[in-house]
């Protein structure tokens, strides 16, 4: 059976055309937006969903999951334990490199911590993506400690680095363009009904320039606290418009970013991973010519896979479990000698996609494979 070739390029356009060319993706996109107005558990279940969506990208698998497969406990166990590993990836670094810079400024070295700002800021967003790359990895074996296994993470950050810093160029243009894209809506909207409430409400003006023009030791805390509900009440307005474009600026750049990180992640020969402790096998230096029929359509080929053919006397792998399992998780191969005779072909009985003896899922159109909804053909 073909596989997806490995292309060490254009991730986040890749990303983009493989979410958009996926039936009902604009339902997705409105699922994300609603989820993400919910404070804390959507923002964690939009996680978990684009970190399975990437994890499953760096099986090899390019199409959207069936629906139903992705249940709301299993993307918010995954935004967990992803928030858990990436927080601590980028919460560390940034902690100590933050702690260095105030005390540079308490020892009057503020040209130093001055210079210091940039390089700093580089560092972070690059511990941003390596902990994206460690929460993938913990996703991929459904541990939060795999998370943590910082030899084989840097070793995969160090072997693809020109990939991630590709990753991160996309990142940061993405995100320049990202923050215009949230302010003009605030500006052309949200300042319009502030000036709105400001027309309804004449008194407001009047209330708010009496209160500022009193000196801090004439204020009382009752007058402050009035004057913070005041500014808040003209503020409103835009910081609504400024929320709710974030939002759907977040709905797109989520599954994106997490599904660049996935296609990164797929030189590495998911499939053949066993323990977080094994040594993973040599990553996969194919390349070839960027093609998106022949990057995301190499499943739809209807081809028999090789270890099932009848006229194949070859051994045919067997597949075993010493791997992290979940509901799209396919087991690890290592060769073995069986009788192919008793062989037959399988195929997915939702699109007729060939299958490895073994799969757990379909990598064509995603469907859970259970041992008797396997048909010969």
């Amino acid at each position: 059976m073909a596989s997806p070739v490995f292309i060490n390029s254009s991730y986040y356009q890749r990303a983009w055309r493989m979410l958009t060319s996926q039936k009902g993706w604009g339902k997705t996109i409105i699922l994300i937006i609603l989820a993400l107005i919910v404070p804390l558990v959507g923002v964690l279940g939009v996680m978990g969903y684009c970190f399975e969506r990437a994890r499953m990208i760096a099986w090899g698998m390019q199409n959207a999951p069936e629906k139903g497969t992705l249940g709301v406990g299993t993307c918010l166990r995954s935004g967990l334990r992803g928030f858990v590993v990436a927080f601590c990836w980028v919460f560390v670094p940034t902690f100590v490199l933050e702690t260095i810079s105030m005390v540079l400024n308490f020892l009057s070295l503020s040209f130093i911590a001055a210079m210091l700002t940039l390089p700093i800021a580089i560092i972070i967003l690059c511990c941003s993506v390596v902990g994206l790359v460690a929460a993938l990895h913990a996703t991929i074996y459904q541990k939060i400690s795999a998370g943590f296994a910082v030899k084989r993470i840097v070793m995969m950050a160090r072997h693809g680095i020109s990939g991630l810093a590709k990753i991160i160029v996309s990142q940061f243009v993405v995100g320049f363009f990202g923050n215009i894209f949230i302010s003009l809506p605030a500006f052309f909207i949200g300042m319009p009904l502030a000036g709105l409430v400001l027309d309804i409400n004449e008194n407001l003006v009047d209330e708010i320039n009496y209160l500022t023009s009193l000196s801090n030791s004439v204020v009382t805390s009752e007058q402050a606290v009035r004057l913070i509900v005041l500014l808040l009440q003209v503020l409103l307005p835009i910081i609504i418009v400024f929320w709710l474009a974030g939002i759907i600026y977040s709905a797109f750049l989520y599954p994106v970013h997490y599904m660049s990180i996935g296609l990164w992640m797929y030189q590495f020969d998911v499939q053949a991973w066993g323990g977080v402790s094994d040594e993973m096998p040599q990553p996969n230096e194919r390349t070839k010519p960027w093609s998106y029929g022949e990057v995301y359509g190499a499943y739809n080929t209807g081809q028999q896979p090789a270890d099932v053919n009848q006229n194949n006397k070859a051994a045919l792998p067997q597949m075993t479990t010493d791997m992290p399992q979940s509901g799209y998780t396919a087991p690890v191969i290592s060769g073995q000698n069986v009788d192919q005779e008793h062989v037959q072909p399988r195929f997915c009985p939702q699109c007729g996609n060939p299958l490895v003896p073994g799969d757990k899922f379909c990598r064509n159109c995603g469907k859970a494979i259970a041992p008797q909804e396997y048909t010969n053909d």
